[in-house]
């Protein structure tokens, strides 16, 4: 099991953004010396609710690069969409890894934003088709030399990108996605897959998009050469402390104001967008009743994972059986002292249970 740390600098008890930034970046320093593997900035564009504060990714990594040695480096997720130039992403791709001596990683999503949409000036009902052309235009970017590409969005001519990666052909691929149907999209093309909001389904919907990726994987036409077989779910209000009771009190508000947002994004993007596209979520009303309800929003499914060590490392161990290969912690929207308390108990307590696991089943393969 892998750990990545993600944080969207939130800035929701009112801390100024010239210095929540540089506390996120100290955050991600504190996750490199705490064992996990990897960190992870979104994309998010417009959002006046300060939980989610980061709409240059590219930047925020690079500063932790610079500050860092061997935790990966992912986007999670950047938004490919024409305002995105595939090739613009290509190259940033490409810089990131070079000034990260080859720790780059890419998480690419279709987005999941009306306002983003309307002020882009996107159709919701172009993004799939948007999103697949772009990613044959990054792969051709990154692997071959010069690349050319025709299509319905982009025509471009014999061209040689510049700079290349260190990591040959290229970083490791991943699509983020809610759907069972994303999930397929993802493993059909040898990419690994982030599963995104699994409230409204519960543990029954985390096992359908691991039983979905993998079959799908199975039968795979890869897009590249290099397929990355990794299924991770994103856990978007992740603590760990000492007491259940006190996990509660200090997540508590954080919880409820993140479900409020993804319940007001899904549901306005689902009268923009196909009904299909957001069948899964006809749950989500159930849920609206229960917000405050940190003991049921927390059984119901990982999505919000806030307890003990014991707790939160039987939790990720049932994902680790379901056929999980990450768990993406969103350990965010509290205050900069109980982030950093937060990630170390992570540290300290539950990653090195993983590791053991993994060292003894090393020795006895």
């Amino acid at each position: 099991m892998k750990f990545v740390f993600h944080t969207s600098a939130s800035a929701s008890d009112g801390t100024p953004l010239e210095k929540r930034y540089l506390q996120a970046i100290d955050e991600c320093v504190c996750a490199e010396e705490q064992g996990f593997d990897s960190i992870s900035f979104g994309e998010q564009h417009f959002n006046t609710d300060k939980a989610t504060q980061v709409s240059c990714p590219e930047m925020m990594s690079s500063a932790v690069a610079s500050r860092t040695s061997t935790i990966k480096l992912r986007w999670s997720s950047v938004v490919l969409l024409a305002f995105n130039h595939p090739i613009r992403v290509a190259e940033r791709i490409a810089t990131l890894d070079l000034l990260s001596n080859g720790r780059a990683e890419i998480s690419t999503a279709r987005s999941n934003h009306a306002p983003t949409m309307a002020a882009f000036q996107i159709n919701p009902r172009e993004t799939r088709e948007q999103w697949r052309e772009s990613l044959d235009v990054i792969v051709a970017a990154l692997t071959q030399d010069p690349f050319q590409h025709s299509g319905k969005h982009w025509q471009i001519p014999p061209t040689k990108l510049v700079p290349h990666c260190i990591q040959k052909p290229h970083p490791p691929l991943f699509y983020a996605s809610t759907s069972l149907e994303g999930l397929v999209t993802a493993g059909g093309l040898g990419l690994g897959a982030l599963a995104g909001n699994s409230l409204p389904g519960g543990w029954d919907y985390v096992q359908q998009c691991s039983d979905a990726y993998h079959s799908a994987f199975d039968k795979a036409k890869p897009l590249s050469s290099v397929v990355n077989r990794s299924l991770a779910t994103s856990i978007m209000t992740a603590h760990c402390a000492e007491t259940m009771e006190k996990a509660f009190e200090e997540a508590g508000e954080a919880s409820q104001k993140m479900l409020w947002m993804v319940i007001n994004m899904f549901t306005e993007l689902a009268k923009h967008a196909p009904s299909s596209d957001y069948a899964y979520m006809d749950n989500i009303n159930a849920i609206r009743e229960r917000v405050s309800d940190m003991a049921y929003v927390n059984d119901r499914s990982p999505y919000v994972s806030v307890g003990t060590p014991d707790f939160l490392i039987e939790r990720f161990k049932k994902l680790e059986k379901m056929g999980y290969q990450e768990v993406i912690l969103r350990i965010d929207q509290f205050s900069h002292d109980t982030v950093m308390r937060s990630l170390k108990m992570f540290g300290k307590y539950v990653i090195p249970e993983f590791r053991r696991s993994e060292s003894l089943s090393a020795q006895t393969a």
